[in-house]
């Protein structure tokens, strides 16, 4: 199915929330096609389950991406989850990935808990970020 959209050059918006991909295997061949992807432009990867090894590999195949311009994270428990559980590395991961990418303008993160600290250390002035919790 990957091979399939990526060869498919009418394919703007992808919307994989719900597909529990934040399993590592299922991951990589999504990450693989969305580095070399000329086409989509926006991705909702909401309830996936991302795990850090996934968080990380998502923003190395985002900053290689040129055409994905907006980007749904949603209720991942990315900040830190229900239990309140942070998860200070994939704060990190998405930190650099900001700084770093030029080309996402508006990142969704509803459900994704982040404390005020956190937040102020990941929002770089040339995104748009909606923050809910």
């Amino acid at each position: 199915m990957i091979e399939a959209i990526n060869n498919n050059n009418r394919i703007k918006s992808l919307d994989w929330g719900q597909n529990h991909l934040g399993f590592f295997d299922n991951f990589k061949l999504l990450c693989k096609m969305l580095m070399n992807n000329k086409n989509i432009t926006y991705l909702n990867l909401t309830y996936n389950n991302l795990s850090t090894s996934s968080l990380e590999l998502l923003c190395e195949s985002l900053n290689n991406n040129k055409t994905i311009t907006i980007l749904d994270l949603g209720w991942n428990e990315i900040g830190s989850d229900e239990l309140g559980q942070d998860y200070p590395d994939n704060v990190d991961i998405l930190r650099r990935f900001l700084l770093k990418n030029e080309t996402i303008s508006l990142i969704l993160w509803d459900g994704n808990c982040f404390s005020y600290e956190q937040w102020e250390t990941m929002v770089p002035n040339k995104q748009t970020l909606r923050r809910v919790c």
